[in-house]
């Protein structure tokens, strides 16, 4: 899968391609996977940002993992996805201490959901969507990949 980066801190670079490149190889299995299931066409590409550049250079989504026209944008760093976790719990301690223990493939999942949308059962393109269809294709991208990569 090709790929690029985008960031806003260019100390981050390293850091954000070698865990950007830990995503490419799970999205390739999982790739394998939905081709098993459906057809499937793979997106042009993704790109590895910062949360800076996924959530104000190329969109303003809050949320730094999305797909784009046929390219899926995330941020692969774990860390960055546990303070963007942490921060929605409210001091519930169940919540902090499962979201406290993330590691790449937590991060994995969310690309792979981004990547479910390439699937042809979905016939319309993501943007054209009405609300009831929406949130059948949501829920199915949501439900796909964490059946297929996360423990019981």
């Amino acid at each position: 899968m090709k790929y690029g980066i985008s960031v806003t801190d260019t100390s981050e670079v390293k850091k954000i391609e070698g865990s950007g490149l830990q995503l490419v190889d799970k999205l390739v299995a999982f790739s394998e996977f939905l081709n098993e299931l459906a057809t499937f066409q793979s997106p042009r590409g993704i790109i590895f940002h910062d949360v800076a550049s996924a959530t104000q250079l190329y969109s303003t989504v809050p949320l730094p993992a999305y797909t784009s026209r046929d390219l899926i944008h995330i941020t692969p760093l774990v860390d960055t996805w546990k303070e963007i976790y942490l921060s929605t719990t409210n001091g519930v301690e169940v919540a902090e201490t499962y979201y406290s223990e993330l590691d790449m493939d937590d991060v994995a999942v969310i690309a792979t959901h981004e990547l479910t949308h390439h699937v042809d059962f979905f016939h319309a393109d993501f943007e054209e969507l009405d609300e009831e269809n929406m949130w059948f294709e949501e829920g199915l991208c949501f439900y796909i990949p964490r059946k297929r990569m996360l423990s019981d």
